[in-house]
């Protein structure tokens, strides 16, 4: 799991899932809100990455309440923790799951991304449905223009790399990306 980190003393933070059970890796992710550029776009810190494999549902639920609760205690007494889901296929049960396990995961917030070209946020769900190529490009821009920062040592950066690396385009028939 994602261990210790430089204190966040007051601070915004978020933490990330991408849930899966048996094949792929359940991967969670702990970024710091770092302020503003001089546009009014936010600047974050990525604080660490953690995967595993084949870990249920039940206990990645546990993992983050675990670790929400942590990073909300000293010595980091961070301001807050927003919980992130994906909440594509499995994911939105588990988002419900994670939004009942705990008052501390009550507003946990999906995320989830399809092949079309427009972005919307379900506020009654409390889920943002995001293109792939809004997400991806959102991403890109941000390493571009310095506003999502890293250490080389920070944990589990080289997961990060990786899953960027491999990124790819492929457009089908039907003109999805």
């Amino acid at each position: 799991m994602i261990s210790d980190v430089a204190a966040v003393e007051g601070l915004q933070l978020a933490l990330s899932c991408d849930p899966a059970q048996t094949g792929d890796y359940a991967a969670l992710t702990l970024a710091r809100h770092d302020g503003s550029d001089d546009n009014g776009r936010p600047l974050v810190r990525l604080l660490g990455m953690a995967r595993q494999k084949k870990v249920n549902y039940e206990v990645q639920v546990e993992q983050i309440v675990a670790i929400t609760r942590k990073l909300l205690l000293p010595p980091y007494n961070a301001g807050g923790v927003t919980q992130i889901l994906d909440s594509g296929g499995v994911g939105k049960p588990l988002l419900d799951y994670l939004r009942g396990a705990s008052p501390l995961t009550a507003n946990a917030r999906g995320i989830s991304m399809h092949g079309g070209m427009r972005s919307w946020t379900s506020q009654s769900e409390g889920i943002t449905r995001a293109s792939k190529v809004d997400v991806v490009t959102a991403l890109n821009n941000s390493f571009l223009s310095k506003r999502l920062r890293y250490d080389p040592d920070t944990p589990g950066i080289g997961l990060l790399d990786q899953e960027v690396l491999n990124l790819r385009q492929t457009t089908t028939a039907a003109g999805s990306v």
